[in-house]
């Protein structure tokens, strides 16, 4: 008996330093996030040709209307809108025949995104300097396309702009959007204050199109296309930048049942590019690359709308045992939350924010049903299905 408790000790301080170093790492990058100063880029002397990748898999619902948008950009230079079509509607595809894009049909056993990227880009000429990719649902601020010329004229090869959501009317909207903005502020502002690079979100992001296509070549994977992306390009250096200034806005999932697939997705390739990428950490390690080391690192945090919950029902049940293992698992409670109330912006504290707390017990429970259905996420490409909607958040 003495035996089993004294193990059950020992677990309970080991997972309360993974929590409390999860919190800690947490903790220091929202408060980064408060030192963080956009750099201060110019406007370009010239305007280069573009492209804007619009990856639609069944997107029948919206791709025409973000097509659109994505033309209408101010840009003073030349760009092509590619719109590539995986299972869209003849319907739709006859519409966007309308349109003055370039559309690249494709059809797959299994669709991904770095699928359809790559062969878009095989079908297409080099002639491009920068490309912007976004998703079926992003529309990008006036000037975006401008803005992120003036980043990649100014010597930078990567350029993670700011994506926020276009829809904030239901609870499980706002607290989607609220996670974004958090993530904004940890990962992409709080990462490069702290000299490391910002997290990739996948879309309203723009590359050097010839280092964007050749990384591409080496990636083929279900989900988690972002994360490949942005561990390839930190391991050869490429330092990643994140934009404020450049706006995106995306649809936030309105539905348990869908915030749930998308949570399962989303962990799935998180926890499976970190013990992929272990041995390839190690080695960074060696070679001086904490950049890459602190973004595996990222990989490894617990789920974000459970850390706390975690947190606090561990030190209340293992402080009634074991007083001083219970310590730790409150330092790291007390962390996360504060880390939490540091990252939300000022914006948002509204009634809406408050009025969405009864979302937060579905939304522990479908990250709960995300956990265990990891596995089956990993091998199947999981769609998030969209609306379409006008932008309503607090950005308009």
């Amino acid at each position: 008996m003495e035996l089993i408790f004294l193990t059950l000790k020992i677990l309970s301080v080991l997972i309360g330093i993974y929590l409390l170093t999860s919190a800690a790492y947490i903790f220091i990058h929202a408060i980064a996030g408060h030192f963080f100063t956009p750099k201060n880029v110019q406007e370009a002397y010239a305007y280069p040709k573009a492209v804007v990748f619009i990856p639609a898999y069944k997107e029948d619902a919206v791709i025409f209307g973000v097509a659109m948008r994505a033309l209408q950009q101010d840009y003073p230079g030349d760009f092509d809108v590619v719109v590539i079509a995986d299972q869209l509607k003849e319907e739709t595809m006859n519409h966007l025949r309308t349109l003055p894009i370039k559309l690249v049909e494709v059809n797959f056993e299994k669709s991904t995104k770095s699928k359809a990227l790559n062969f878009a880009m095989a079908q297409l000429d080099n002639e491009y300097e920068f490309s912007v990719i976004l998703d079926a649902d992003n529309i990008m601020q006036r000037g975006a396309l401008k803005r992120f010329a003036d980043y990649i004229m100014a010597g930078e090869t990567v350029v993670q702009g700011r994506r926020t959501a276009s829809n904030l009317e239901t609870e499980f909207s706002f607290l989607d959007s609220l996670s974004e903005e958090m993530n904004n502020h940890i990962y992409n502002a709080g990462s490069n204050a702290l000299n490391y690079s910002s997290r990739i979100v996948g879309s309203g992001v723009t590359f050097q199109y010839h280092l964007f296509k050749e990384v591409m070549k080496e990636i083929d994977v279900v989900g988690g296309f972002d994360k490949a992306l942005e561990l390839k390009l930190i391991q050869l250096k490429h330092k990643i930048t994140y934009a404020p200034d450049v706006v995106t806005y995306d649809e936030k999932v309105d539905d348990a049942e869908v915030f749930g697939r998308q949570r399962s997705r989303w962990l799935s390739a998180q926890y499976q590019f970190f013990f992929e990428n272990l041995f390839q950490g190690l080695v960074q390690l060696t070679r001086g690359n904490g950049d890459y080391v602190a973004k595996l690192f990222q990989y490894i945090l617990p789920p974000r709308l459970l850390f706390p919950m975690i947190c606090f029902v561990g030190a209340a049940v293992v402080l009634s045992v074991y007083p001083a293992g219970g310590m730790i698992w409150m330092a790291a409670f007390l962390l996360v939350f504060f880390a939490y109330i540091l990252s939300i912006p000022k914006r948002l504290y509204v009634k809406k924010m408050f009025e969405s707390g009864g979302a937060v017990f579905t939304a522990a429970f479908q990250t709960v049903k995300a956990l265990l259905n990891m596995n089956s996420a990993a091998k199947t490409f999981v769609h998030t299905p969209h609306k379409g909607s006008e932008i309503s958040s607090y950005d308009k």
